[in-house]
């Protein structure tokens, strides 16, 4: 399999990510577009494949204030994994050039990053793997809710994204203690 990315106009003339996936044959397996939350210019820089045949691209999406550092992962089929944005904290452009993925599953996204103080720097980023976790127990016999939680291990904050809808529920987080 041959895998490819970059950007492409899209039907409003506005550039987005564009990733493709080709079988041996030359087929093309899938085809998929990012247009980020801002409809404005979207430009995958860079790609790379894990063991498992995961697609990681990242590059950069117009956000509020500038452009955003935007990486997704697809799974082999081209369904996506997940997507994450990061604003620097310059509130500026940040400009991701580069991605790597070691044999545990660690994203690494590099590229420049503007800071007001000190102008554009390098910014490098290691994502820890993101983990799906399937809630098998349910004490009242509904139906197991799929979920995401990343980063993983979260510091500051997480981010938790449900496969379906989720009404009337509770969610408690512990840290190692407790």
């Amino acid at each position: 399999n041959v895998c490819v990315t970059g950007q492409s106009f899209g039907t409003d003339s506005i550039l987005d990510y564009l990733t493709i996936k080709y079988l041996p044959n030359g087929d093309t397996a899938w085809t998929r577009r990012y247009n980020g939350p801002n409809n404005g210019d979207d430009n995958a820089a860079a790609m790379a494949l894990d063991n498992s045949g995961n697609v990681f691209v990242t590059g950069s999406s117009s956000g509020p204030i500038g452009d955003d550092y935007t990486t997704i992962k697809y799974y082999p089929n081209g369904d996506t994994a997940w997507m994450l944005r990061y604003n620097g904290p310059g509130n500026g452009n940040d400009w991701a050039q580069a991605i790597a993925v070691d044999n545990s599953g660690q994203v690494f996204v590099t590229g420049l990053s503007w800071d007001p103080g000190s102008g554009i720097d390098y910014l490098t980023i290691k994502y820890s793997p993101i983990y799906e976790v399937d809630e098998s127990f349910s004490p009242r016999s509904t139906p197991a809710l799929k979920f995401d939680i990343f980063p993983t291990p979260a510091k500051n904050y997480c981010t938790i994204r449900f496969a379906q809808p989720v009404a009337n529920s509770t969610i408690r987080i512990y840290n190692a203690a407790g």
